[in-house]
């Protein structure tokens, strides 16, 4: 099978399992200091998580993933300003509780902090080769 067909196959299986998490997000009031949390939500990055939530007012979300030191800890800045927030959660360490850092800048400078934990399950054997 050619990797092509591979990457096609999993583009439907990908686009409805991304309609069924819009769709339980959706279906709860998920806001900053209660978001939704999904880890590998396409089942295939199990050291990656996805976070959703609303707030009340305009804001840009800037997220701090902390390493074992500082050449380890990846910082993102998400671009514009907006009531609606899908952080996409990368660089997780395996089989423990990763503690992610949120800011959360409005428009008019205020900022708020949230501190999530992210668990996740140690690695497969066959991933650690």
């Amino acid at each position: 099978m050619s990797e092509n067909k591979v990457y096609e196959d999993l583009k439907p299986a990908q686009r409805l399992r991304k309609e069924q998490l819009l769709k339980e997000y959706a279906a709860g009031n998920y806001t900053f200091d209660d978001p939704y949390l999904v880890v590998d939500p396409f089942g295939q990055s199990p050291l990656s998580a996805l976070l959703m939530f609303r707030t009340e007012k305009e804001t840009r979300i800037v997220l701090k993933t902390p390493g074992k030191d500082r050449e380890s800890t990846f910082t993102q800045a998400f671009e514009g300003y907006s009531t609606e927030h899908y952080i996409p959660v990368y660089a997780l360490y395996a089989g423990c509780d990763n503690e992610v850092c949120l800011t959360a800048i409005g428009s008019d400078g205020s900022k708020a902090y949230k501190t999530v934990q992210i668990g996740t399950a140690p690695l497969p054997a066959d991933i650690q080769k």
